[in-house]
């Protein structure tokens, strides 16, 4: 390999990675190829449910009532994500063989790739915008499930409600006065058993969610700029990743550029550099993250974070 030459690695890109967590991103603002680095998307958003026309008089041939449908319109401009993994030649030899070095760094550069997109779904869901979150400190089962009767008549597509949150946050729910008690008259939930057996199932159901999220602290907490925010959860409508975003309302969509062939929302790129005697490798994607309908997610508060132990 030519020094600063790059080299496209396809044979890497190929490989399987499994992540300790489950990204989020995927689900609750699924990828969205295009073809254009960036552009018009064209997208429902929310509106009254039209009302069937009943009893016209069809022998007077009375006027049918059109109910007109429009997309709506915003602009994409896509950015450059980028991770880059460097290894030194002592390293490299300190492997079986090349191509186990090259694997090792392949699987950090898809997850620092990743992980980027991840952090600007968490980002973007956990804002509560212009308002104020449903405070849930005191009473979280009665806001969350008040919170998502709110959603339901919103929820196109896969008719789910997701509560998404950290693990910090969902091993603290689960200790939750209000949470045990109300696991206690499920009958799956015994004072025998730690709360830390309880599940992301059980808490779905006593919160009346179709499912409990749980995000990886290093985006989901750690990586939340604003610090109020790491003590919050969102819940969301699940959209069906399937069904473009101009068919149905959605919350929002990833939007990544297709690079064509079988490139897979991201190149992998190879160079060695003889100057510090290291081999590299990039992950490079080119993505924009987009909220199309902000009132298909509700923001609610369950703890209050201390701005010094935020990071814990």
């Amino acid at each position: 390999m030519a020094a600063f030459e790059l080299i496209r690695r396809a044979d890497l890109e190929a490989i399987p990675v499994s992540f300790p967590d489950p990204f989020l991103v995927d689900r609750l603002a699924p990828y969205f190829e295009r073809r254009q680095e960036g552009g018009t998307l064209y997208y429902q958003t929310l509106k009254e449910a039209p009302v069937a026309q009943y009893n016209r008089d069809t022998a007077a041939l009375a006027d049918i009532t059109a109910n007109a449908i429009a997309a709506a319109t915003t602009s994409f401009a896509c950015k450059e994500v980028r991770a880059r993994i460097s290894m030194s030649y002592d390293q490299v030899r300190g492997y079986y063989s090349q191509e186990d070095a090259d694997i090792a760094m392949a699987k950090l550069a898809k997850r620092a790739f990743y992980l980027k997109l991840e952090g600007l779904c968490a980002n973007a869901i956990l804002d509560p915008g212009e308002g104020t979150p449903a405070d849930a400190t005191a009473d979280p089962v009665g806001v969350i499930d008040a919170a998502q009767a709110e959603l339901r008549d919103k929820a196109y597509g896969t008719g789910k409600i997701a509560l998404t949150l950290s693990h910090y946050n969902f091993a603290a729910l689960k200790k939750n006065a209000q949470v045990i008690e109300r696991m206690k008259a499920t009958g799956v939930f015994t004072d025998g058993l730690a709360p830390r057996y309880i599940t992301a199932e059980q808490l779905a159901a006593i919160f009346g969610v179709d499912e409990v999220l749980v995000g990886a602290d290093i985006t989901w907490r750690h990586g939340i700029v604003d610090t109020d925010a790491k003590g919050y959860a969102a819940l969301s409508v699940l959209p069906d990743p399937e069904v473009d975003c101009s068919a149905e309302p959605q919350w929002a969509r990833t939007i990544i550029f297709d690079w064509g062939g079988d490139a897979d929302h991201y190149e992998l790129l190879g160079f060695e550099n003889p100057i510090n005697h290291s081999q590299n490798l990039d992950a490079v994607g080119i993505v924009d993250f987009k909220e199309l309908n902000a009132d298909m997610k509700s923001v609610v508060k369950l703890f209050d974070v201390d701005a010094s132990t935020s990071g814990e």
